[in-house]
Parts: structure tokens; sequence; C-alpha cells
């Protein structure tokens, strides 16, 4: 065999030398077997619609025919399916969760630790229970909407200066970022309620002490 040239393509998930010839010589190179031949890559016609032209293959030949697009999501679900990688970043996404839960709730609690005097002045010139709590959820919105916008924006800047040819997977759709404005609306809730709880249990008398 006779090496004509050399390509870098771009790097994916599982990467493994590949070579490009035609199918008569893969033949020859290949070890005698049977299913030598895994898949066959075809380009529509302009004019056609892929998904038409794939369901007529499925339906003359029996054989499966997978659009661009078909072909990508079952090699995702692959992998989330039979691989140990939606367990790994599923732990990850929990623990990472959980540490966010932890701090944002400390630091809203020390928050109401710090401002305990001007809580139970308020408390003591007549502001009912409602309005504390109101208080409290609006304060940690608007903490917790700036910081999801913040990280949203910084992984979108991310995603636009990374290599194409970067071994790094990065996807940011926008599923990803519904759930991470509801992975934030869940901590700043759980957050608010810790602090909450010692708002309401602030004593007005001791404004006086």
């Amino acid at each position: 065999a006779v090496v004509a040239a050399k390509v870098t393509p771009r790097m994916t998930f599982t990467n493994f030398p590949m070579v490009y010839t035609t199918y008569d010589r893969a033949l020859s190179f290949a070890p005698e077997g049977r299913h030598q031949l895994t898949f066959i890559l075809a380009k529509v016609q302009d004019g056609h619609d892929p998904r038409a032209v794939a369901r007529d293959i499925q339906n003359t030949t029996g054989l499966q025919a997978r659009t661009k697009q078909d072909f990508r999501q079952m090699s995702e679900d692959f992998f989330i399916k039979y691989t140990g990688v939606a367990v790994n970043f599923g732990i990850t996404v929990l623990l990472g969760t959980l540490v966010g839960v932890a701090v944002a709730a400390q630091t809203f609690y020390t928050f109401v630790l710090e401002n305990t005097k001007f809580l139970a002045t308020l408390k003591a010139m007549g502001l009912g229970r409602r309005a504390l709590i109101q208080m409290v959820l609006l304060q940690a919105g608007f903490v917790g909407l700036v910081g999801w916008g913040i990280g949203a924006g910084a992984g979108a800047a991310f995603g636009l200066v990374l290599d194409p040819r970067s071994p790094i997977a990065y996807k940011l759709s926008a599923g990803l970022l519904g759930v991470s404005f509801g992975l934030m609306v869940v901590t700043v809730l759980l957050a608010a309620f810790v602090a909450v709880r010692r708002v309401l249990r602030i004593e007005p008398a001791l404004v006086f002490r």
C-alpha cells in the first residue's frame, strides 16, 4: 500500500486510527470474514428529501437507512444507554448541584445573620411575615438570575472560542439551558427556605437589646 496523503480529522469521543481507501482495496487489506461492511455513506440528489429517500431504501432493501441527524442521535443514544458516560456525568452534575445548594444556602443564611438587627427592626415596625418572605425571595431570585446569566454566558463564550478540532466535546442546546435554569430555580428556593426560616424566627425585641 502507498500512503498518498495524511489528514487530521475532527477529534471525537472515541478516536481510533482510520484509513481512507476504496472498498476493493479495503477488502484486500482486511481479514476475511463476514459482515466486513459496516455502513455506506450516500448523498441525496438535490430536490429530494433525505428522510423520504431513507424510508424508500428501508422499504426496498429491508436494511436500515438513516439521515445524518438520525445517525447522530443513534450514536448519542448508544453512549448514553450502553456506556458509563451518562452515569459518570450524572454523578458529577449531582455532586455539583449539592455543593451549589450548600454554598447558596450558607451564603443566604450568613446574610440573614449579618442583618439580624435590621430585620428585627422591620418586624418591630410592623412588617409582616409575608413581606419578609417576599423580600428574601426577591433577593434570592435576583442573585440566582445574575449567577445563571453569568454562567450561561461564560459557557456560550467558551463554545465560541473553542477550536473545532479540540478533543473537548461541546454542545450547548436550548434544552440544556432549560435544565440548568430549572436547577438554578431549585437551588434558589432551597437556599431561600433556609434563610426564610431564620428570618421568621427573629424576635422584634432584639432591636432594643
